[in-house]
């Protein structure tokens, strides 16, 4: 599909990008459900409706297809404007190994901002879409609103910070210690991305999915959501989680060996 130029002017310089044409009724950035969520939301006004035009809104992807693929050449800062995505590498065994979930209004890949490659694969859960826009254009607008960087070194720096929580979650906690920061993890984001309301959560993971992240056995996963359930934590029907009691999900997750009385796994 043929690109089109776009000039964004500033004091003292332009910006000229190349934007990929998309098709007839093409999602809008100010119609967009998490436009104040979006690092870049607050600059598409009237004093700055070319800005919208160096955004890439990519087709949906559908559950099971790929967003980008390990080793393929990055286009530029990609934000999740929808759905849910996951990002997995794969060893010389063929063996799969889940290293995070993307929501709406997080960054994708930060990793490959160094090189240009995507380092993992990232595939949508359920209907997925994501912006993109390219790093030249970025870092040009940048010294034209400082604010924008400023923004994006936000974004960075709470991606840093999970991570560093999802380290000591997944080296220091034991099996039901960790599921419970998931869950929690999985909530606060939800609700960061307006798709949680009051600890009802629709979750797009698959529990091996889940699992497979936690460092745990899939049947694990199981009993420990059934434990959590029988003990009035939550509520789970399917992929839909209700989280009934988070201070009891919170002491869960802080004590290794908690108060709370579970009951005893059934031997075969």
């Amino acid at each position: 599909m043929a690109g089109a130029k776009t000039t964004v002017k500033g004091p003292g310089m332009k910006i000229i990008a190349t934007s990929v044409a998309q098709p007839a009724g093409k999602s809008s950035c100010k119609n967009c459900f998490q436009f104040q969520n979006c690092l870049w939301g607050e600059y598409l006004t009237e004093q700055l409706p070319e800005f919208e035009r160096l955004i890439t809104h990519k087709r949906p992807f559908g559950r099971g297809q790929h967003v980008v693929m390990a080793g393929q050449k990055s286009e530029g800062l990609c934000l999740v404007r929808s759905g849910c995505l996951k990002a997995y590498t794969v060893n010389k065994e063929g063996e799969s190994q889940v290293i995070g979930f993307y929501m709406p209004g997080e960054l994708v890949c930060i990793d490959d901002l160094c090189n240009g490659i995507y380092p993992y694969n990232v595939e949508a859960l359920d209907t997925s879409s994501v912006c993109i826009i390219p790093l030249e254009a970025l870092f040009r607008l940048s010294s034209l609103y400082p604010t924008v960087i400023q923004k994006v070194l936000e974004k960075l720096s709470y991606n840093m910070r999970r991570e560093h929580e999802q380290m000591f979650v997944l080296t220091k906690m034991n099996a039901k210690q960790r599921l419970a920061a998931f869950l929690i993890d999985i909530s606060d984001r939800m609700e960061r991305c307006h798709q949680a309301d009051d600890g009802e959560l629709n979750i797009s993971m698959r529990r091996s999915d889940i699992a497979n992240f936690l460092g745990m056995a899939t049947e694990t996963v199981s009993r420990w959501m059934s434990r959590f359930q029988n003990e009035g934590i939550i509520r789970v029907n399917r992929r839909h989680i209700t989280i009934k009691d988070m201070q009891k999900l919170k002491l869960v997750m802080n004590c290794a060996e908690s108060s709370i009385e579970l009951p005893l796994e059934k031997t075969a």
